[in-house]
């Protein structure tokens, strides 16, 4: 059964939905709810995937395709996504790790697993400011001019 037609029974369903059909807003409201392991933690997940969904959005998606997958080195047990555009095929991967504490965290994976293969490993939007800047939009980085 695709995602969207799963019943949202948890949180993580939630904001993976909310995610999906690229609605920062709702996102906000779900992460106001939560605890965070460090203060700061979700200002700075919603600055990232503003950034994110305005690339996915200037591409003309609509909403992102959602592919189940896990982290192959860190967390393994963690329920993790590949969100891909559903016109531009670029792609995002996040994991939702719950700490033992019950705390929830969202981050970016690098060492993401799934059971599709990436056809086009040149789309991916990176969550990490830098990385982001300097290999989703390919910009070139001035800060490290060797002069």
């Amino acid at each position: 059964m695709p995602f969207t037609l799963r019943p949202l029974q948890t949180v993580e369903d939630a904001l993976r939905h909310f995610i999906q059909v690229i609605d920062l807003d709702m996102v906000k409201m779900l992460l106001d709810t939560l605890p965070e392991e460090d203060p700061g933690d979700h200002d700075k997940l919603l600055i990232q995937l503003h950034r994110a969904f305005g690339y996915f959005k200037s591409q003309g998606d609509e909403q992102l395709n959602v592919v189940q997958g896990k982290c192959r080195k860190c967390y393994p047990k963690s329920q993790g996504f590949l969100f891909e555009g559903n016109k531009s095929k670029a792609y995002m991967f996040l994991l939702f790790y719950r700490e033992t504490s019950g705390i929830l965290s969202i981050f970016e994976c690098h060492e993401f697993k799934t059971p599709i293969a990436i056809s086009n490993w040149k789309k991916r939007v990176y969550l990490n400011e830098y990385k982001f800047r300097t290999i989703t939009l390919g910009e070139d980085d001035y800060d490290e001019a060797p002069f």
